[in-house]
C-alpha cells in the first residue's frame, strides 16, 4: 500500500484545528483511504465468531482483538504496516506538531479490534510507556469500517474532559472514518454504553498506536 491509499490530502483538518480541538487535541477524517481500499478491508475482516480472536470480558471492557500477523488477513496487515510506515508518520507528524514519532510494528495494544452487541470499553486513558519498546506513547489511530451503520446502534467513541465529568465529544464508527488523537494523562476516551447492534453485525476497526 502506497501513499496515494490516502484518499484525499488536501482535506485533512489543518494543524491549528488538530491541536485546538476540545477536549484534548484531536481530528476526525472522513474518507480518510481511497473507498474501494476501505471496502476491501471491511469485506475481509474476521468474523466475530473467528476463533483467531482474543476475547476480553470483564466489568471494564467486552471486545474482540486480534494483533497476530499469521491471524490477520494479509489486506488487513498490510494496511496496518501503512499506517507504521514513515510516510504516514509524516503526515501525522506535520498534522499534530508532534515530531520524532516512531511507529511500533508489534501493534502492542492495536491491530483489529471488533465489538458486537452488547459490548463496551469503559472511559479511560491509555498507558504512557510502551512496556517493551520503552518509548512514551504519544497518538492513536483508529480507522472505523463498518458499512451501512446505523447511529441508533451507538459505537460512538466519547472524549471526555480532563476531571471525567462530561462527555465533550461523541463520533460515531462510520465507514472509512478515522479518529486521530494525542495519547497523554488528560485523554480519556472509550465508548461506555452498550452496543446495541443487532446480533449479526459488530463494530469494527483498525488501531494503530
Amino acid at each position: 500500500m502506497k501513499i496515494d491509499a490516502i484518499n484525499d490530502l488536501a482535506g485533512w483538518p489543518a494543524a491549528a484545528s488538530y491541536q485546538n480541538a476540545e477536549p484534548f487535541p484531536h481530528a476526525v477524517i472522513d474518507g480518510l483511504l481511497r473507498p474501494e481500499l476501505a471496502a476491501d478491508l471491511s469485506r475481509v475482516f474476521p468474523k466475530p465468531s473467528d476463533n483467531r480472536w482474543y476475547r476480553y470480558s470483564n466489568p471494564l471492557e467486552r471486545k474482540l482483538a486480534c494483533n497476530v500477523p499469521a491471524n490477520t488477513p494479509p489486506a488487513i496487515w498490510e494496511a496496518l504496516q501503512f499506517f507504521n510506515s514513515s510516510a504516514c508518520l509524516k503526515l501525522f507528524a506535520a498534522l499534530t506538531g508532534i515530531q520524532n514519532l516512531e511507529s511500533d510494528p508489534g501493534l502492542h495494544g492495536g491491530g483489529m479490534h471488533c465489538i458486537t452487541s452488547g459490548g463496551k470499553l469503559d472511559v479511560h486513558v491509555d498507558y504512557s510507556i510502551h512496556p517493551i519498546l520503552k518509548l512514551e506513547r504519544r497518538l492513536n489511530l483508529i480507522l472505523y469500517l463498518n458499512p451501512g451503520w446505523d447511529e441508533d446502534w451507538g459505537g460512538e467513541l466519547q472524549l471526555w474532559d480532563a476531571k471525567m465529568t462530561r462527555c465533550v465529544r461523541k463520533v460515531a464508527p462510520l465507514f472509512n472514518r478515522a479518529v486521530i488523537f494525542d495519547t497523554g494523562p488528560a485523554s480519556f476516551h472509550g465508548h461506555p454504553e452498550e452496543l446495541r447492534c443487532p446480533e449479526n453485525e459488530c463494530r469494527k476497526s483498525l488501531a494503530v498506536y
